[in-house]
């Protein structure tokens, strides 16, 4: 699973007036919707802030959640604002995950995923270990 590094909330009701990036912050457990909604939250999503409209509102409905992740999957990088990149920048995912998902698209692993102790892949119940990105 993803971590996000967010704003911690408070904890004894002392908030000091810092501005948001000076704010303390934590890494918390996230999905790609709690990555969209955070991404909402501060108007950090591509485009105008009524292009979203249907997805800032609440309740929302399933069929609006499954488009706008599809959408926000399929909108290249730079077109997100500098501070959309500044927090996708900083999710943090386990090796396993990067390199799994790595292989499956077919990319050329960087040095540090490269491997045969870096992760084990199940198929069709059997462990078997990943094959090196230079057979």
């Amino acid at each position: 699973m993803p971590f996000l590094r967010i704003q911690a909330p408070c904890r004894n009701g002392f908030v000091p007036s810092l501005p948001l990036d000076a704010q303390p912050q934590e890494y918390v457990a996230v999905s790609g919707l709690s990555i969209a909604v955070v991404l909402c939250e501060r108007g950090a999503l591509p485009g105008r802030t009524e292009d979203w409209a249907a997805f800032a509102q609440w309740p929302r409905s399933p069929a609006i959640e499954q488009d706008t992740l599809h959408a926000l999957a399929h909108i290249p990088y730079p077109a997100f604002p500098e501070h959309a990149r500044a927090l996708l920048g900083g999710i943090m995912l386990a090796k396993a995950k990067l390199r799994a998902w790595m292989l499956f698209k077919g990319y050329a692993l960087p040095r540090f995923l490269e491997g045969q102790d870096a992760v084990q892949l199940t198929l069709a119940g059997q462990t078997a270990a990943t094959p090196s990105a230079r057979s």
